[in-house]
Parts: C-alpha cells; structure tokens; sequence
C-alpha cells in the first residue's frame, strides 16, 4: 500500500466521520454515528478475520476461520430477520412454529397480553387472513415475542368494551 493510498483511506474515513457526526448534531441523536461506527468495526473485524485466514501461524489461521464464521453466521441471521419481518408485515398468513398460540383475542385480551409480556417494548398486531391476529412485542423476532391468536369476527379487536 502506497503512503498516497493510506493517505486517502485516512481522509475518506475522516469525511465520513465528520458527516456522520454533523448529521447526528443536526438531528439531536448520536444513533446514526453509534450505528454507522458499529457498522464498520464489524467490516473491519471480517477483514481482519479474512486476513488472518492466510497467516502463517496455526492459531491466527484458526481464528480467521472462526471469525469468518461468525461473521457470515451474524449477516445470515441478519438476513433472515429481515425476510422474517418483511413477510410479518406483508404476508397474508404467518407460520405457527414462529410465534406462540394463545387462541381467541379480544381487545381486553390484547391489552392484557401488552401490559404483561411487552413491557417497554412496544407491541404490534397485524391483521392475517382468516381472522388471524399476529401479536409481535417489540421490533426483531430474536429479541421480540410473539404471539398468534384468532377473532371470531374482523372487528372483535374494535367492538369490545375495554374493562
């Protein structure tokens, strides 16, 4: 690598650094810097790791494998969370074995079921076809719960008195 090569990764990371940061000024949250820090560290752990593959020392070799497993194992899991939750939000029907079955819901009973399961996290339910109802508390289903139930009619989650 050329001292001009270096010299350029240098300031292309400084950029980068320094939008990220004005942007996380301009909108009063360190999230996008904190994601985007998280982001490239983890790039550069599989560099590293990929590097180290080659080496020429057992142990290097042995742990460039296992991080490059790692990292492959984290970008699939990634992935099918993504699918996961594109189809939890878009599908028409939902696969039981992902969520748990607790049978009829009625307003009362989803409040109930917020209240007690999803605190702090946020729940979310969304309409299936056949008057299933895919309850999710929080946003991932690896950190997320999630609960499956049915009405009897479109509007049992609207027309019930709340007690």
């Amino acid at each position: 690598m050329t001292l001009f090569s270096k010299f350029s990764n240098q300031l292309l990371l400084a950029v980068l650094l320094g939008v990220l940061t004005f942007l996380s000024i301009v909108g009063q949250t360190f999230t996008l810097l904190l994601s985007a820090l998280f982001i490239y560290c983890f790039m550069g752990f599989a560099a590293l790791s990929l590097k180290a593959i080659t080496a020429e020392r057992k142990p290097a070799r042995v742990l460039g494998i296992v991080g490059t497993v790692i990292f492959a194992l984290v970008i699939l899991g990634t992935l099918l969370n993504a699918l996961e939750r594109g189809y939890l939000v878009n599908g028409d029907s939902y696969p039981t074995f992902l969520g748990t079955d607790i049978g009829r819901v009625n307003l009362t009973k989803f409040i109930n079921l917020t209240e007690t399961e999803c605190k702090g996290m946020g729940a979310g339910s969304y309409a299936k076809a056949n008057g299933i109802v895919v309850i999710r508390c929080g946003n991932s289903w690896f950190s997320g719960k999630t609960f499956i139930g049915h009405t009897t009619t479109p509007d049992d989650l609207s027309k019930e008195d709340v007690k």
